[in-house]
Order: C-alpha cells, then structure tokens, then sequence
C-alpha cells in the first residue's frame, strides 16, 4: 500500500490504540510505552488547532518543540516516536532529528562507594530483596525491565538466553552473582518462578513503582542523592566497572549492555562531571 502525504487529525486519532497495542507485542517495556504514549499525546495536543496534519503542520511543530524545551534528548524522543507512528499508520511524513553538539555528560551518576552505601543501608534496614536487586542490577548492567528473567529456573543455565524488545540476546551474568542468587533463594525457600517478587503476589515480578520507592527510601537512609538512583545510574556503574578493567573494549560492552548501535554504547563511556574534573586535575604542566 502506498504511503500518504498527509492525514487527518481524526485519521491521526483513530490509530492511537492500536500503535499502543503494537508496542506491547513487540515486548516494549511499561515505562517505554508510556513514554511513547505520552510523545503521542503531547503533539496531539499542539495539533488541536489543526485539521490536517501535513508537511508544513510538522515544520510548526518543530519550532513549538524549540520553544518549550532546552533539552535536545526530549525533542528528539517526541521527534523519533512521531516519525516510528507515521510509519505504523503507513503515512509519508517524517521531521529530521535536531543536531547538536556531541557533548560530554553532565549527569553524575552512582559512584562505587555511592553503590556500598545503598547495600550497607538496605541490609541495615532488613531490605533483603531491595539488596540483591541493587547487586543485580548493578553486577549485570541490565535494564530493569530484565529483571523478569531472573527466574529460579534460569539460574540453572549458565548463559541464559533471553528475550527483549522483540528480539533475542544473551544475558550473561557472573559466577559470583548467581552464587548469591541462589543462596538468596534458600535462605527465602524460593524454589520457582521469578527470583524478585512482588509483595502481595509471590506469583508476580515485583512492582516497578514499588521498587523504585524502595530504592529512593534506601537512597534516602544511606544519604545518597535521590536523583542518581535511577535505573540507567547502574548501567553506568556496571560500564565504569568494565571499562576500568577491560579499557576500551566498548565492542564487548555493548553486547553486554544489548545495544545494537555503537553510539548508546558511547553515552556510557563518557565521563560524568567528577570523572572529568579528576583527569583535568592529573593533567601536569
């Protein structure tokens, strides 16, 4: 079937539901359908004022975008799923990303000592699932949305293999990590299924909003910033860990982050502020 030029907002409407539905058979995790959706709804809300959705309806949207946002990552998110649900509802408009500066993160993100002192914190506070998933998730580098794959069952298997965004990979963790693991589930009498479980249904894969109230609870008692606990601070950890062992093998670590463009992998190379100011300071002249 061809692809149209342009489209009614109404036509534009109609698809929303099945776009979302599309994202869940393609095994996209919550937090990115709902990042998504959200993308979807905010230019449907610029678009009000229109009728049809057309070339230079897109041009205005561009500017608008300029206008509300300094942050060059959030237009191109809005940019990028506008043009993948052009694409779904087979239409012939597409808005080139905004170029920027490749620029050095300014985030800083969870340190070594920052990562004890959450562990330290958790096991005081008798947090015992909350610990071992900080250690997994930080002795792993995966996303949270793995977490269902850490099952009894799979431990078991040395390498397992499996299935994420609609594609398989190999999650490879260490010895050392599932040796815990597996201490953890006879300690709790955890002998099937998911190894992190939600609290009002064994059945189920803990809640991510209640992992992450944890977390910040934790983050909290062991005086760690709030704001560097969040699931992306352990995948750096993990690469910074990595790194430091294995310096520029970045082919390696972006197989075992699973990305499949060498340039997410880079975001994670980049050194944070602090890491910059302590090479800056070993500079002599």
């Amino acid at each position: 079937m061809k692809e149209k030029n342009k489209v009614t907002l109404e036509e534009f409407k109609e698809n929303f539901n099945n776009f979302n539905n599309f994202l869940s058979e393609t095994e996209k995790a919550e937090t990115t359908i709902k990042a998504y959706s959200n993308a979807i709804l905010h230019f449907l809300i610029f678009a009000s004022d229109y009728k049809v959705i057309d070339k230079q309806m897109l041009i205005d949207y561009k500017k608008y975008l300029n206008n509300i946002s300094n942050s060059t990552n959030t237009r191109n998110l809005w940019i990028t799923v506008l043009n993948k649900y052009f694409k779904f509802i087979n239409v012939k408009l597409r808005l080139n990303l905004i170029r920027s500066q490749n620029r050095f993160i300014n985030k800083d993100y969870m340190s070594l000592a920052d990562y004890k002192r959450l562990l330290r914190a958790a096991k005081k506070e008798k947090m015992v699932q909350d610990y071992y998933i900080i250690k997994t998730l930080a002795m792993s580098g995966i996303r949270v949305s793995e977490l269902k794959f850490f099952t009894v069952e799979n431990l078991k298997i040395e390498n397992k293999n499996i299935f994420n965004k609609g594609k398989e990979r190999e999650l490879v963790i260490s010895d050392k990590l599932a040796k815990e693991l597996r201490h953890y589930c006879r300690e709790f009498k955890i002998k099937e299924g998911f190894i992190f479980r939600s609290i009002t249904n064994p059945q189920k894969i803990v809640c991510t909003s209640t992992l992450w109230k944890h977390l910040k609870k934790i983050a909290s008692i062991a005086k760690v910033k709030k704001s560097i606990v969040h699931a992306h601070s352990f995948r750096h950890l993990f690469a910074d860990r990595f790194l430091e062992k294995h310096p520029g093998d970045t082919l390696t670590l972006q197989d075992l982050l699973g990305h499949e463009n060498p340039k997410t992998t880079s975001i994670y190379v980049k050194k944070n502020s602090q890491a910059r100011k302590r090479i800056v300071n070993d500079i002599e002249f």
